[in-house]
């Protein structure tokens, strides 16, 4: 059943009738009133006429007010170079961005050497606004002008950057606005790194490094700025101090007087081997690597920071070596620093060395024989940082204050090697931080003995913690420092076995057994090196035969 309603009913019902309201909807006349045309203002003038056109700006910022917040950004453009080589660049770019415009400009042509970059902000001067922009934007207020746009008031601030500014301290990203957005911000991110890569080509820079800005290089005209120096002589020196050895020296008399901290505890430390390295040798290397930091500054093919650094760290690190070993052997010879100069610079070692580990190297270690394992290691030792931490010393240094602490008397090694040195004071610390504890021998309680190959190969369960360290030691593995292997055997979830071959430590095994069946879970040669498949055959004949003497054995003393 279906009613016509007339039409002032229908009329009276549209809010009831979904199609009738919706072409009630369609046919209802726009509102007289209408929304700004420029919400955000327009700042025509935030960048100046001769770096980019009035009425480009103008566009730009027409363009900006109609976009929606993620695309309010312009970057003005310039072809640069000719046909095959001509490419587009970044000369100034313009965004607006929480409630602020931003904006940043390479000088105009015949403007290069007056300043590096300008750049501008402009924000509504209303007290919503003023608590929306950054805290940069705003520390500033006093330096700005307050303009209008048409009907309201703004806030404005213009700066222009000048080489020698940077180099004073203003280094910051000003083009960038201060904690901007990954997510809103994403395309303005963009737009500012594309105006950074146009910046770079206008002023000197290094390879850029995880934590140089884009004027490292500029601040490193200062030379107490690149070797880090600042803190350590007088202000006034700082934009005339060079590195020469009568700078460093100065610097070291000075720190005695300064006050103990860490800025100045390096040079202090120098201050001890003044009487060393105050010698003609000392002071021509010194001088040496210096005119090559000087040399390497120079060098306009040189893009690399650290190749300037360099030569002034080698120094240092030398000076610290020569500091190290002078503490523990006072009476070295100075012609061991002189022979060893290189060797020492490539030594980086600021570990602390307990004064009971100092009297000990002092007393039974040969400086000489220091040197020869510091020579050798150095040899060895392709990977830089490797060189320079020579790890397996600082803990043996380390382990040598350990035993000493416990009240153990340690005694020298056979022979001052790193290798045998370091596995010899680290078997005796590691006795001492873990309790001897009996392991069980169901294997073999004893020794067993059996000829494969014409070898005689010995097989040994380890009876307690102890002797599983020394046979660690040994064959230089972590079979004796890993707990969970000892832990395992104690609570018999597999065997660990050791093979001597003609009496020499040779292979160590793991065992398991399930359902009647003894497996090899991992089988390794001295300095865990993996068996040939020569040894591996003849493992298993001198295993197999060693099981069966020890059958044998049950057999004629059953349980």
């Amino acid at each position: 059943m279906e009613f016509f309603l007339p039409q002032n009913l229908a009329t009276e019902l549209i809010p009831y009738d979904p199609t009738l309201k919706k072409l009630a909807r369609a046919r209802k006349p726009e509102s007289k009133s209408t929304k700004p045309k420029f919400p955000l203002g327009q700042p025509y003038d935030i960048i100046p006429p001769n770096a980019i056109k009035t009425s480009l700006v103008q566009d730009a910022v027409d363009n900006i007010n109609s976009n929606p917040v993620r695309d309010r950004y312009h970057e003005f453009r310039r072809i640069v170079g000719v046909l095959d080589e001509a490419k587009s660049i970044t000369t100034a770019i313009l965004y607006h961005y929480e409630s602020c415009w931003y904006a940043a400009w390479l000088p105009p042509a015949g403007q290069e050497g007056e300043y590096v970059y300008g750049y501008s902000y402009a924000y509504k001067n209303t007290d919503t606004v003023r608590t929306t922009v950054p805290y940069d934007v705003k520390n500033s207020v006093e330096d700005c002008f307050t303009v209008k746009y048409g009907r309201s008031e703004f806030i404005t601030y213009s700066a222009y950057v000048t080489k020698e500014s940077i180099i004073d301290g203003n280094s910051r990203s000003n083009w960038s606005i201060p904690s901007i957005s990954w997510n809103k911000g994403e395309n303005i991110r963009r737009t500012c790194d594309n105006f950074v890569k146009a910046l770079k080509t206008t002023v000197p820079t290094w390879d850029q490094g995880r934590h140089q800005g884009v004027f490292q290089r500029l601040l490193d005209s200062k030379w107490a700025v690149l070797l880090d120096v600042e803190r350590v002589i007088d202000k006034e020196l700082a934009c005339t101090w060079k590195p020469s050895v009568d700078a460093l020296f100065k610097i070291i008399d000075n720190s005695v007087h300064f006050p103990s901290n860490y800025s100045f505890h390096t040079y202090r430390n120098f201050a001890k081997i003044r009487h060393i390295i105050d010698k003609p040798f000392f002071r021509k290397w010194i001088q040496n690597k210096c005119e090559q930091c000087i040399e390497r500054f120079a060098d306009a093919e040189n893009k690399l920071r650290e190749h300037v650094q360099r030569p002034w760290e080698d120094i240092s690190y030398f000076l610290e070596s020569i500091c190290y070993v002078n503490n523990i052997w006072p009476n070295c010879p100075i012609d061991y620093y002189q022979t060893h100069a290189d060797i020492l610079a490539g030594f980086y070692n600021r570990s602390g060395t307990t004064e009971s580990a100092r009297n000990w190297l002092q007393t039974n270690m040969p400086v000489s024989s220091f040197f020869q394992i510091l020579t050798k290691h150095m040899e060895d030792s392709g990977d830089t940082l490797s060189r320079r931490y020579f790890l397996d010393w600082k803990d043996t240094v380390s382990m040598i204050g350990t035993v000493l602490a416990s009240g153990k008397i340690l005694e020298t090694p056979k022979r001052w090697r790193i290798t045998e040195f370091h596995d010899h004071v680290q078997a005796e610390a590691w006795k001492i931080q873990r309790t001897n504890q009996d392991l069980p021998q169901d294997l073999f309680p004893k020794p067993v003995k059996v000829q494969a190959n014409e070898q005689t190969w010995t097989f040994i369960q380890p009876h307690d913690l102890h002797q599983l360290a020394a046979w660690g030691q040994a064959v230089r593995n972590c079979v004796g420092n890993a707990s969970h292997y000892a832990d395992d055997v104690k609570k018999k979830k597999h065997f660990i076995v050791l093979a001597m071959v003609d009496n020499k430590p040779l292979f160590t095994i793991q065992l398991e057994v399930n359902n009647g069946m003894m497996s090899v879970k991992q089988i390794k040669g001295v300095a865990n090196q993996s068996l040939s498949d020569s040894e591996k055959d003849a493992y298993t004949a001198a295993f197999g035969t060693a099981l069966n003497k020890r059958n044998e054995e049950l057999v004629l003393n059953p349980a």
